[in-house]
């Protein structure tokens, strides 16, 4: 109920960010009164899913349960008070990045519907769901330009972006059968950070490396 109450009531970018983290959350809370949620169990749950994932995100998820808790305290007033919830705060180490060779030894390993997409990623500096949410209304190939919606950015604001001459190279190869920009199958790719780019990242022997990693 709290969480239902969370989604319903706060108006945040990141909304869809937070179902994931409840739908975790669901499957170990769904039988918990708030007021059962103690600093042992918040403790435990944090031990979990840094077990399952990793520290940071554990930090993410924890950061949620707790503003909801909180939520339970000051608005809601169905808590006298919240647990503490610990984190982990880990090191922020430096921005992981690839040269020419590697990105190449990547781009050759990588299944066909994902070489566009991590080209254009590298060579426009997109996130990839802005990058993904691209239609062709939103990419002029005659004044080399493209645009972002403001729905579609993480800082609440459209985006112009210059295409350069290989980045045009990359879209003209495109197909265009369909709305979007990046497709497969005739169905819009909704995400690239999937077990095929883990793959090629492993073959390539480019590890650790995220999709978003391709933004540096």
């Amino acid at each position: 109920e709290a969480a239902k109450r969370w989604l319903t009531e706060t108006r945040k970018r990141s909304k869809a960010r937070d179902e994931s983290i409840l739908a975790w959350f669901d499957q170990h809370l769904k039988d918990y009164d708030v007021q059962a949620i103690t600093r042992e169990v918040v403790k435990e749950l944090r031990a979990l899913k840094a077990e399952e994932t990793s520290e940071a995100t554990a930090d993410r998820h924890m950061a949620l349960l707790r503003s909801i808790l909180n939520k339970c305290v000051r608005d809601w007033e169905v808590l006298d008070s919240a647990p503490k919830v610990p984190m982990y705060r880990p090191a922020v180490g430096e921005p992981r990045w690839l040269t020419r060779p590697e990105f190449a030894r990547l781009e050759r390993e990588l299944p066909d519907h994902l070489k566009a997409a991590a080209r254009l990623a590298v060579l426009t500096g997109l996130r990839m769901r802005a990058m993904l949410s691209l239609t062709w209304q939103q990419v002029d190939l005659v004044k080399k330009r493209a645009w972002v919606s403001s729905s579609e950015m993480k800082a609440g604001y459209s985006l112009g972006i210059p295409l350069t001459a290989e980045a045009i190279q990359v879209l003209n190869a495109l197909p265009r059968n369909g709305d979007y920009v990046f497709q497969w199958r005739g169905e819009r790719i909704d995400d690239c950070n999937t077990l095929a780019f883990q793959r090629a990242v492993k073959a390539a022997k480019v590890e650790p490396l995220r999709w978003h990693d391709l933004r540096h």
